[in-house]
């Protein structure tokens, strides 16, 4: 954005004022819960306009713009990358990408990923309806998400997109499972996606997200794997194992990393976590250990 609106048929035009970035710890993400926004901020101190992304976003007086129209507005230039969509009359189509099915496999603790996307199939804006209306998952350890331009809680099952003419937005559904688990296990969705201006029928998507056990080799891994001390305030030690470590939390998401005989977990929430080791001759060890 420093750079302006970029190659194409926008005019660059360069932004020469201050950008604030996030922290490594996510402070601005914290308090104002993003992720993936972006504020424009008056001189003064004020909120001049935000947006949940760059483009295809909902402002708060629902004119749907990308941010482009309020920087070209507060700074009173003209980029040529503003859009706005005045009218909801048209009409959209969704299609899987093409490295994607709607049956994707992974291993247990993996993010098994899908990928779409909308297209504004008519020459007027078009909003999109969007909701989960099943979530089949195996066990309680098993989460998952829609991500549409940015990610939804994972027990968020309703949102909305409006889409400019011409434009193309991604979508895409996640199945965050389990580190732990003890077999394969298969996570089942389904999402409809509606016009809500009655011109066409809503079309429904299944996705399924399957988690094959990860290899375990006693054998490779030569002794027994013990952990402790668990519980642990904060250091957890490996006998018999040095390799690469991951913790998990509960919902399947990896929130720490480390390579040798040893992790520090002491800055994370207290509670369950799921933990994953390797080496490199394909051993493989899962445990839960609990942080306190």
């Amino acid at each position: 954005m420093i750079d302006g609106v970029g190659n194409g048929s926008y005019v660059p035009v360069p932004i020469s004022v201050p950008i604030y970035i996030d922290g490594p710890c996510n402070e601005w993400w914290e308090y104002y819960n993003g992720p993936n926004t972006a504020y424009l901020i008056n001189p003064d101190g004020t909120v001049f306009s935000y947006h949940e992304w760059f483009s295809n976003s909902n402002p708060p007086n629902n004119q749907a713009t990308n941010i482009w129209c309020d920087i070209d507005s507060l700074l009173g230039v003209n980029s040529g990358g503003c859009s706005q969509v005045t009218t909801l009359g048209g009409t959209f189509d969704f299609q899987l990408k093409s490295t994607s099915t709607t049956t994707t496999n992974g291993n247990s603790g993996d993010v098994i990923d899908i990928f779409g996307e909308f297209i504004n199939t008519s020459n007027d804006g078009v909003k999109i309806e969007i909701t989960r209306v099943m979530n089949n998952l195996p066990s309680l350890t098993w989460s998952s998400s829609m991500c549409v331009t940015f990610c939804l809680p994972a027990d968020q099952d309703t949102t909305s997109v409006i889409i400019a003419a011409g434009d193309t937005i991604d979508f895409s559904f996640h199945f965050y499972t389990d580190a732990t688990m003890m077999g394969p296990d298969t996570g089942r969705a389904r999402v409809r996606f509606s016009n809500p201006n009655g011109s066409q029928q809503s079309i429904t998507q299944n996705y399924r997200g399957i988690a094959e056990l990860a290899p375990v080799s006693v054998e490779k891994l030569k002794y027994e794997v013990s952990i402790y001390p668990n519980p642990t305030n904060g250091l957890v030690n490996f006998q018999n194992f040095t390799g690469t470590i991951k913790v998990y939390d509960v919902s399947g998401e990896e929130v720490k990393k480390a390579i040798g005989e040893k992790i520090n977990i002491y800055d994370l929430p207290n509670g369950i976590y799921y933990i994953k080791c390797s080496n490199d001759i394909g051993g493989v060890f899962h445990n839960k250990i609990v942080k306190q």
